[in-house]
């Protein structure tokens, strides 16, 4: 139900209350008039004695889909009348008492409807209000960031020539469900939809009432969720944009009308929510486009170009619906305190903690000698999966990380048969929320240690290879995902899936498994990132790993 045609604007209408009440409750699937008359009866509302009066606008206000005239509650106490707490207002109106308000402390929900403010207390209210019937219907809240997570879009002049194809492709916008790629003539933009979705959307959606909160523009977010949603079953009016945050290039629980402790964002950028990051699931990039990939810094040629696409069942949509309903299962049914004063955010510290419990980790030339390594992210990262860390070797020890495994302890973990691993296992892992394979994150070798035998064997192989000092391999790093670069940490690896890498002169597939893997720079004078990519050769007698090449 919209705004416009809430109860607000009917002469028959209820007060303001049961008009947001009505306003949160559009766009939740499975409602019914029985299950809303059960849930007012646990509403708790002012007990006071009310009145009706009516209350005539101004002609210069226009509410679009209103009368002129509204029937709006006066709460009254029993010994004093016509007090009025201003819960919320218009413009400059109250919409209970009809008088001029300037409270400059209110909160915007322009999501909701173009100019609606609300008071502190009457957030509040709701909220509580809304907490009880979203926890009897066993849901939490889902805050979902719409770039990079949901989708990827591109302005049509920014498409490169590899991508002209795309143009033949697209679906067609009178039946956005049955598609993934759109063309948006109306904001000259091209939207790929992520692989999995639509099937994410239905399953989370039994699970959690659904936001957008994009920092796009609002005529952008709500283009996208016509894409996502375009029964508007999911979100309803529940689209945030830019234009609606209280402060700039952040984003804040404070317009979103649910409680911090029942909230679970899913955003890429952990830099948007610093005051909610326990209530965050970073999640991994999506690059469709080229476009995409050009803003972080990436030099592979995109997914689009490419002709490959994230993988469904191994994708991260996928990946995080599973950790979804582990946080959701968790608090519904293995805690053990009242309903309403659970907290999702330990849920989720919870089960962050089960990824890497049981690991004892050793760190070794991963930090600067000058620093505290307790200090280091990389250190908090491996406690926050549960892992335990130390700076020094012993019998319980489970792994080593290192990026050389030339160093003394990575020497140790190999004749004592422990794990040796590079620091990308770890991010893999917060990513991934689940513990991967340690082969496939080996620690690199000793610099300059086996280049003759790594060439001799590319040249085994039939793999171009150039041995002349500083020469730039050229190569394409084909993956399922294009996040094996951070733009903020060099080289790493989020998730790893299966990798394929092709040389412009030599057109075959090498169909096997790769890593990427920072490549050291401390003997080279330029400043540019280089990468190794490692191929990892199966059903052989002598499994080795070559370096094929590198990409500068």
């Amino acid at each position: 139900m919209s705004i416009a045609d809430s109860p607000l604007h009917s002469s028959s209408s209820d007060d303001f209350v049961g008009f947001l009440e009505s306003a949160l409750d559009s766009g939740s699937p499975g409602s019914s008039p029985d299950e809303e008359a059960d849930d007012d009866c646990d509403v708790e509302i002012d007990s006071n004695s009310a009145k009706r009066r009516k209350v005539e606008f101004g002609s210069t206000e226009e509410i679009p889909g209103s009368t002129s005239e509204v029937f709006v509650e006066e709460h009254s106490a029993s010994t004093k009348e016509d007090i009025c707490t201003h819960p919320g207002s218009f413009g400059d109106m109250c919409i209970v008492c009809g008088q001029p308000v300037d409270d400059n402390s209110s909160v915007i929900f322009g999501y909701i409807h173009k100019g609606l403010r609300l008071n502190n207390e009457e957030i509040d209210r709701l909220r509580k209000t809304d907490i009880k019937k979203s926890l009897r219907h066993k849901k939490l809240y889902l805050v979902l960031d719409l770039d990079h997570t949901l989708l990827n879009s591109t302005h049509l002049n920014h498409m490169s020539a590899d991508e002209e194809y795309l143009h033949s492709q697209i679906d067609s916008l009178q039946d956005v469900s049955k598609g993934s790629l759109f063309r948006v003539d109306i904001m000259h933009m091209m939207t790929k939809l992520r692989p999995f979705v639509r099937t994410f959307l239905k399953e989370a959606s039994e699970m959690f009432e659904m936001y957008i909160y994009t920092m796009g523009e609002r005529a952008y977010a709500l283009e996208m969720a016509r894409l996502l949603d375009p029964r508007k079953e999911y979100f309803g009016d529940r689209v945030i944009s830019r234009d609606d945050g209280t402060q700039k290039h952040q984003k804040g629980l404070d317009i979103v009308l649910g409680q911090d402790n029942a909230v679970v964002i899913l955003d890429d950028t952990e830099n948007a929510w610093t005051k909610h990051k326990d209530n965050l699931i970073l999640m991994e990039r999506y690059h469709f486009f080229s476009s995409s990939c050009k803003q972080f810094g990436f030099r592979c040629k995109s997914l689009s170009e490419l002709r490959s696409d994230e993988s469904e069942p191994e994708g991260a949509l996928a990946t995080v619906l599973e950790v979804l309903k582990r946080v959701h299962n968790m608090f519904f049914h293995e805690l053990e305190d009242n309903l309403v004063e659970r907290d999702v955010r330990q849920v989720l510290k919870t089960v962050k903690k089960d990824v890497l419990k049981g690991c004892k980790i050793v760190f070794s030339h991963e930090f600067p000698s000058n620093v505290e390594a307790e200090n280091q992210p990389l250190w908090k990262m491996a406690e926050q999966l549960g892992a335990s860390c130390s700076t020094q070797v012993d019998p319980s020890v489970t792994h080593v990380v290192s990026g050389d495994a030339g160093t003394e302890k990575s020497k140790w973990a190999v004749k004592e048969k422990k794990f040796l691993v590079n620091k990308q296992w770890i991010e893999a892992a917060n990513y991934m929320w689940q513990k991967l394979a340690e082969e496939k994150f080996p620690s690199s070798e000793p610099s300059g240690k086996n280049e003759g035998k790594k060439l001799r064997s590319a040249r085994k192989r039939r793999i171009p290879s150039r041995s002349r000092r500083g020469e730039d391999f050229e190569w394409v790093l084909l993956v399922s995902t294009l996040s094996t670069l951070s733009e903020n940490q060099g080289c790493h690896l989020y998730p790893l899936m299966r990798f394929k890498c092709v040389h412009e002169s030599w057109c075959d597939l090498v169909d096997s498994r790769f890593v990427a893997s920072h490549l050291s720079n401390s003997n080279n004078s330029s400043s540019s990132t280089r990468i190794a990519v490692r191929h990892i050769v199966g059903g052989e007698e002598d499994d080795k790993e070559d370096v094929l090449g590198v990409i500068s």
